[in-house]
């Protein structure tokens, strides 16, 4: 544990004329996204925790409220694999969002249609809104997003120890484009939509306490957390879920060294982070 957190230190502006962003997953499960002048917050339907972001500072925080703590985002991933970080042979795979017909109208947006391609393979079908992008602290929003990032090192890890599919990773490293080609309305992947946002709305009106962390959490690094749970007697199991529910918001979203990344379509570092998915 690092330190105590205060109400009173950190996060303490009203938080009135928030856009609030709703979607749902191929199961049904909703989410939330609120943004603020300088916060954002990503809620599940799932009770037990949520995502704070500073906007200014380019940080993000996991708060879980069932077992009362906070961890920063920001702190190394616990080694999960016996064979370290090593030096990698593999490239980056070519991972390509290519422009399609024009879209269907999706919720009162119009959108484009993308393929997106990891080297010859297709993956899934992106319809995105470019007029969302206007709707306020949403541009700003993406862009903060898209600098928490992964290295391309790690992403090679990922796929050649964990036998993560390549599309899953295609998945997250096409949500740096949102900001400058349109808001992701609509996923289809092997016929069936696996995401789809049903509401934009702004000048929501919040709590004022909405975008502030809760006082006298401790604030962990992930390392911190595996050593927390570990010492209150939870199995591997229990502890799985737990750091599960705390990542779920911002799956794979592993910051590491950044390093400056390569377009879509040109090998390079590939940032992973799912924002709405």
């Amino acid at each position: 544990m690092r330190h105590l957190i205060l109400l009173s230190l950190l996060f303490a502006a009203a938080a009135s004329g928030a856009t609030r962003i709703t979607s749902v997953d191929a199961s049904g499960e909703s989410r939330a996204v609120l943004i603020g002048k300088d916060f954002a917050r990503i809620d599940r339907a799932i009770p037990g925790g949520y995502m704070l972001v500073d906007l200014n500072e380019k940080k993000a925080y996991a708060v879980d409220t069932e077992k009362g703590f906070i961890m920063d985002l920001d702190t190394p991933f616990v080694e999960r694999s016996a064979h370290g970080r090593t030096d990698l042979s593999s490239e980056t795979p070519d991972i390509r969002l290519t422009k399609q017909e024009e879209g269907p109208v999706i919720n009162q947006y119009a959108t484009q249609h993308y393929r997106v391609y990891v080297e010859d393979r297709f993956c899934f079908d992106e319809y995105l809104a470019p007029a969302p992008l206007d709707t306020p602290g949403v541009r700003r929003f993406l862009e903060v997003m898209a600098g928490l990032s992964t290295s391309s090192d790690e992403v090679e890890l990922t796929m050649l120890f964990e036998g993560v599919d390549p599309c899953e990773i295609a998945a997250d490293s096409v949500d740096d484009q949102y900001a400058s080609r349109g808001i992701p309305m609509r996923t289809v992947r092997d016929g069936r939509k696996v995401h789809e946002i049903t509401r934009i709305e702004s000048g929501v009106e919040l709590p004022a306490d909405f975008f502030v962390l809760p006082a006298g959490y401790p604030v962990l690094s992930r390392q911190e957390v595996q050593e927390r749970l570990s010492r209150k007697g939870f199995s591997d199991a229990e502890m799985a879920e737990i750091l599960k529910r705390n990542e779920a918001i911002q799956e794979q979203m592993e910051s590491l060294s950044p390093r400056a990344p390569g377009p879509l379509g040109e090998k390079g570092p590939v940032k992973t982070i799912d924002l709405f998915q």
